[in-house]
């Protein structure tokens, strides 16, 4: 690649710097140069950090870091904001690192405070206010909505002797400011999406640039995709910036979006107002943006069919599908599975939902193989309270071979719980018990899929979707139970280089493809409405313009229904139309 005299100006200044540019404007082509150029000047590449902020765009980083860089990148390090605390603690005191939580234990700890507190809200929305209250830098106020959810989910995790992302960096803080941890092992830092930093990670990037590390952030405010997870948006480089004296680079010419995509993503994003990235400028013409009007949404996966067989034909082209949610990214993929169109998937597995992490609890207390906290879980989910739950655990109830033991209740029980609980209690233990001894003349499978439809009636609306499409996968899997669980939770890797990726649309970073199809564009998905949380339009509309600016051919959105309101700046009324 060429680089223009913006580009190589980021390339050559010699210090820390924001550089802020659209989808498409070479960012992450010149922090590849940058740090290529570092290397060639004599820089050792283990003084060399990237920073990302989820698994997937570390996959993705780590590849195209790989592929541009070649040799040059070896040695280079590439981690997550827990990744590289880890390294930096661990570098002073490797035998008392601490533990962090993973994501399917902090969804099993919202679970349970949403139960006690009684929160009405999705799973994911707990997930939403459990990180912005923990991405601040100070402690939050009691008198917050939903700080008793926070507070609770808080305590839980403490108990277990476990820390989350979040509790990580602020240890390494407090440990750096305590002469007790170094910073990480490295004298150049390079963040993609910076937009994405929060409260506390920017406290971090900031002790370690006073620290004599160089800083440099990539980024653009119109991509800010986790507002309600506490990212700062347009305020991460503003802050940034004035706290630390920092010169800040534009990009602004566009080398991936031809002239048409530009128009038709800029027409997209321009009702966002007080935006930091100016209006980009295609270097190429042409270009092909279209919405479609369907029947419903088996018509939107025939169209996805039709589209990527067409496209595969030609082995130049890379396709992109971008779902708002994993569950339509499976959808997708069982379209793709049954046209025989090879691909790789950035969706969650479906064992790393909520709905089907329950199942796979209960499959784990079936074979008394459980951990206490998968065993709480399960009888939370069976309407057990915290309380009974909690006063079971303090007087000694293991989850180690429990229901082959025949679900004993340690005594001392009777004496702090009530009658009623104790019935409760009783009722639940007697029906578990008793399809444990169905299980040698019924068969394990036959068994445990009673054991789940029972389940199905105490699960919340939002998790029996998932829950039934884990229970459908779980026995269609050929062998024993024990031999499906270890297939089941083998962690599926994602495959950044394949020509056709499907990717909900959060895990679409630093992705870009030839051609992209953008499904379910209809009002239900953009914006999407949740139960608890109020509707925060801006950060939904970066999410269909994050979409739509990965192609640098062609972008064609899908919709049934009503079209999403984000696209009347395109005024289309037929059924099929180009804008």
């Amino acid at each position: 690649m060429k680089f223009s005299k913006q580009q190589s100006a980021v390339i050559a200044y010699d210090n820390s710097c924001t550089v802020l540019g659209a989808p498409g404007t070479g960012k992450t082509s010149v922090m590849f140069r940058k740090i290529a150029y570092l290397v060639e000047q004599g820089v050792s590449a283990n003084s060399i950090a990237v920073l990302t902020f989820s698994y997937r765009s570390l996959m993705v980083m780590r590849q195209q870091l790989a592929a541009r860089l070649g040799s040059a990148s070896a040695g280079i390090v590439v981690g997550t904001t827990v990744d590289l605390p880890l390294m930096a603690m661990g570098a002073t005191d490797k035998d008392n690192l601490p533990k962090v939580a993973d994501n399917n234990f902090v969804r099993r700890l919202l679970r349970q405070s949403m139960e006690e507190v009684g929160f009405k809200g999705y799973v994911k929305e707990a997930e939403h206010i459990m990180c912005s209250f923990k991405s601040r830098g100070r402690k939050p106020s009691e008198t917050e909505d939903h700080f008793d959810l926070f507070n609770t989910y808080k305590q839980r995790l403490e108990q277990a002797g476990l820390c989350d992302r979040y509790d990580l960096v602020r240890r390494h803080i407090i440990g750096m400011r305590n002469d007790i941890y170094e910073t990480v092992r490295v004298k150049h830092i390079f963040i993609d999406n910076f937009q994405d930093v929060t409260q506390i990670q920017l406290l971090w990037l900031v002790d370690h640039l006073k620290a004599g590390t160089k800083i440099y952030a990539f980024g653009c405010d119109d991509l800010m995709l986790f507002k309600r997870a506490g990212a700062l948006g347009k305020d991460a480089f503003i802050d940034f910036e004035e706290m630390n004296d920092l010169k800040r680079f534009t990009l602004t010419d566009n080398y991936r979006l031809p002239s048409l995509l530009v128009d038709s993503s800029d027409k997209l994003i321009s009702p966002l107002e007080d935006r930091l990235v100016l209006p980009n400028k295609a270097v190429s013409q042409g270009g092909r943006f279209s919405i479609v009007s369907c029947q419903g949404v088996e018509q939107e996966m025939r169209e996805i069919a039709k589209l990527v067989s067409n496209w595969a034909k030609d082995s130049s082209n890379s396709i992109g599908i971008i779902t708002r949610h994993d569950i339509q990214a499976r959808q997708v993929e069982r379209v793709l599975n049954n046209i025989g169109i090879a691909h790789s998937s950035f969706a969650r597995s479906i064992w790393e939902t909520p709905g089907a992490t329950l199942v796979l609890d209960l499959l784990e207390v079936v074979l008394s193989r459980a951990s206490n906290n998968r065993l709480r879980n399960v009888l939370s989910v069976f309407g057990l309270s915290s309380q009974v739950i909690d006063t079971l655990f303090s007087h000694g109830l293991m989850a180690d071979g429990w229901l082959k033991r025949g679900a004993p209740i340690p005594s001392g029980v009777e004496a702090d719980l009530p009658l009623a609980a104790l019935k409760e209690l009783g009722v639940l233990r007697q029906k578990l018990v008793n399809y444990s001894k169905m299980m040698p003349e019924m068969g394990p499978k036959v068994v445990f899929k009673a054991m789940i439809y029972h389940m199905f009636e105490k699960l919340r609306q939002d998790d029996r979707q998932d829950a039934l499409l884990a229970l459908d996968e779980l026995l269609s899997t050929k062998g024993s139970l024990v031999q499906i669980l270890k297939k089941l939770t083998q962690h599926r890797k994602p495959d950044p280089t394949a020509k056709v990726i499907v990717s909900p649309v959060r895990e679409s970073r630093n992705m870009a493809f030839t051609h992209v199809i953008v499904p379910f564009t209809s009002k239900h998905n953009y914006p999407f409405s949740y139960r608890v949380l109020p509707q925060l339009g801006n950060a939904e509309r970066r999410l269909l313009y994050m979409a739509v600016t990965r192609a640098s051919k062609e972008s064609i959105l899908l919709y049934s229904g009503q079209q999403s309101s984000y696209l009347d700046v395109f005024k289309t009324k037929a059924a099929s139309s180009a804008a």
